[in-house]
């Protein structure tokens, strides 16, 4: 089972709850700024491109092969998001309901090849949840691989983490994208796995 997979995924990484903002619940972690504040200051839908392409770039190198497991969250009430995800993606291979918050949500669970189209659209659309799009994306959609043990979440246009069971998985993500990371917590991320030399 996917869900199975999922859990068993979040237990090496430790990290069960999934509680928000994951970086600051993990033990091994990464923390991307994908949109800069001035570039939405001056133009949105540069701002937007230029956070997609960030998220986008991640994703490729921590998802060169194999396939990933995808969590989507999803309110049940939310049936324009519903029909967004089925249109795009297929139907889930499981999908499990739970409360939360007295608010019925759908975990939606999907297998797909790391070099499907539908990615790129939904990070496109995660980036945007904000500014338009399907608000109930903002923080709801997880990529996992399993062979690497790492969970990839884009929360919005502003930012994504990392987690990881290891910290070799991470450490070459750190410093290929050493100047994405976010300034505001480079010393938690350089105390893991040391400032690069340039």
């Amino acid at each position: 089972m996917l869900k199975e997979c999922f859990d068993h995924v979040l237990k090496c990484i430790n990290h069960q709850s999934l509680e928000h903002p994951l970086f600051y619940h993990a033990n091994i972690s990464l923390r991307f700024e994908l949109g800069n504040e001035e570039d939405l200051k001056k133009d949105t839908e540069y701002y937007l491109k230029h956070a997609y392409q960030r998220s986008e770039k991640i994703y490729e190198i921590l998802f060169q092969q194999d396939e990933l497991l995808l969590r989507v969250d999803v309110l049940e009430s939310d049936h324009k998001c519903m029909e967004f995800l089925y249109q795009l993606l297929g139907k889930p291979k499981e999908c499990f309901q739970q409360r939360v918050e007295d608010q019925m949500t759908s975990q939606l669970y999907w297998r797909k090849d790391v070099d499907d189209q539908s990615i790129q659209c939904l990070l496109m659309e995660i980036v945007k949840a904000d500014f338009g799009g399907f608000e109930n994306l903002a923080s709801n959609v997880y990529f996992i691989h399993e062979k690497q043990l790492l969970l990839y979440h884009v929360y919005d246009d502003r930012g994504a983490d990392v987690i990881a069971a290891k910290k070799e998985t991470l450490k070459p993500v750190y410093q290929q994208f050493y100047d994405w990371l976010l300034r505001y917590d480079i010393s938690k991320m350089d105390a893991i796995f040391q400032k690069p030399e340039f």
